[in-house]
């Protein structure tokens, strides 16, 4: 779906990232948290691959929805995302205004200038990457957007692989990683891994595109980490 359809807001962003190109949104994710942990969503089994090593990598990263139906909810990628969580996480989830919007594009990682204060809908960031194919019809990026979405209760994987909790106070360690080993982690008192059926024991734990996008925000020290909530600093 023509990114812009959905995000009307910034059409007429000055960015150079945004500014007169054509973005396709295929994906939203949240990143949901409470007060004391932050939750992680393990990718279903038919996205697990083995490595060059014969060790089996399993994708963690944000609550998900790929391919954005054309339906009544499609320029509401919020309501999708609040909709997955109450269906497949079996948790209530709300709304946390974005005091501005963050882009995300290689190696960038800056504030977008006309989205601060961000309008209603605002994704907390855009993370927008290169498209797999060419030719005529190929936009000039993808687009995922990712919200950070306070939890009313604790979730429990209904229609996804697991769950993985991480302490709040343990975040900083977890995001410094470049992957997890699932045996390891297991042992960690501030991580817990809720799954649905039996996970392989020596599988590493990768994360893909909104887990990384969070990793880079950290690290660029765009994201300030407090006992009641999240938010951006400049």
């Amino acid at each position: 779906m023509d990114f812009f359809e959905v995000f009307p807001q910034l059409r007429d962003d000055p960015d150079e990232a945004l500014r007169g190109r054509a973005l396709r949104l295929i994906a939203a994710a949240a990143l949901p948290y409470d007060r004391d942990s932050f939750y992680f969503e393990l990718r279903d089994e038919h996205y697990w691959v083995k490595g060059p090593q014969g060790v089996l990598r399993i994708g963690l990263g944000g609550a998900q929805v790929q391919g954005i139906r054309m339906n009544a909810d499609s320029r509401d990628p919020l309501r999708v995302l609040l909709r997955h969580l109450r269906d497949s996480w079996n948790t209530e989830a709300r709304s946390a205004a974005a005091t501005g919007v963050l882009l995300l594009e290689g190696d960038r990682c800056a504030m977008l200038s006309s989205a601060s204060p961000a309008f209603p809908t605002a994704p907390h960031w855009i993370v927008l990457t290169p498209p797999q194919l060419g030719g005529s019809e190929m936009p000039d990026a993808l687009a995922q957007v990712v919200y950070l979405l306070p939890l009313r209760q604790p979730p429990y994987p209904v229609k996804v692989s697991g769950i993985v909790r991480v302490a709040r106070e343990a975040l900083p360690s977890f995001l410094e990683a470049e992957s997890w080993s699932l045996e390891l982690l297991q042992t960690e008192p501030w991580a817990e891994i809720r799954s649905r059926n039996p996970l392989p024991a020596h599988a590493e734990l990768q994360p893909v595109l909104s887990l990384r996008a969070m990793q880079r925000v950290w690290r660029a020290g765009l994201l300030d980490i407090a006992s009641s909530g999240v938010a951006h600093v400049s």
